[in-house]
């Protein structure tokens, strides 16, 4: 896996309010995929909340459908809203398989920004 966030070389990184924040991860499919989700989480203290996205179809950020066993590039960019609360967390990113029958179909890749 390969991460990449925009204005930061180096943990911990700094996501500034009013900003777009690109975040893009190359990895390996663990399965064949059709349909993923997006979910963002921030660990707050020991509580894992989730972050609303105006968009979770992870494959409106990464070419769809993918055959397992092939690299991939997941990009997208977050726009980090001055309602945010101005704390130090850790960011929490996962992408999920969504099966057919829309039920979830397990991890796909997760990374953690500090």
């Amino acid at each position: 896996k390969e991460l990449t966030i925009s204005g930061c070389n180096a943990p911990p990184c700094e996501l500034k309010k009013g900003t777009n924040v690109s975040v893009s991860i190359d990895f390996l499919a663990n399965a064949d995929i059709a349909k993923a989700e997006t979910r963002v989480y921030g660990h707050i203290e020991f509580v894992k909340v989730p972050f609303p996205l105006d968009d979770k179809n992870s494959c409106d950020f990464m070419k769809c459908p993918v055959a397992k066993n092939v690299r991939q590039t997941f990009q997208m960019d977050l726009f980090v809203k001055s309602i945010y609360p101005q704390i130090d967390l850790i960011i929490q990113w996962e992408l999920h398989l969504i099966k057919s029958d829309g039920s979830d179909g397990g991890m796909i890749t997760c990374f953690t920004i500090p």
